[in-house]
């Protein structure tokens, strides 16, 4: 009988060892990312509380609010990631040159414009009337039975 008791003694310490070690085991997991999303997503379902959720993981509490927080917040993050993004180097390079360009494109246009608003009336009306710089191209052209091929 006493080896039957120490026997039995014996079985109850392995299984209580080896409770112990499994506990150790599940207080020391690392969740992975994709299991953290997971465990959060389940929560956020709302199936089961999150007591429920929290026993069933072994983690606690505390664990699945911070890890429900930071789904969030990188949740907000990549959105206004989406909407709001930095430009990098080379493309404010790219814009600046573009800029440049641009505003040369238009000065040039603006200096044409002048001549040719200005060598038009010397040539047409040989400066007879000041005011007429002041008339519209299509207006100019209509004066001299013109047809716009400009």
């Amino acid at each position: 009988m006493t080896t039957k008791k120490n026997l039995s003694a014996g079985s109850q310490q392995r299984t209580s060892e080896s409770l112990l070690k499994d506990i150790r085991r599940n207080t020391k997991r690392i969740f992975t990312s994709e299991q953290k999303v997971l465990i959060v997503m389940e929560g956020i379902r709302g199936e089961q509380s999150i007591a429920e959720l929290c026993r069933k993981y072994g983690i606690s509490d505390s664990t699945y609010y911070k890890w429900n927080k930071e789904f969030i917040e990188a949740g907000k993050a990549r959105l206004d990631g989406d909407i709001i993004r930095e430009a990098t180097s080379d493309e404010v390079k790219e814009l600046r040159q573009e800029n440049i360009r641009l505003k040369e494109a238009l000065a040039d246009l603006v200096v044409r414009y002048d001549v040719v608003k200005k060598s038009f009336c010397v040539v047409m009306f040989g400066l007879i009337n000041v005011n007429i710089l002041y008339y519209s191209f299509s207006t100019l052209y209509q004066m001299c039975n013109l047809r716009q091929s400009l």
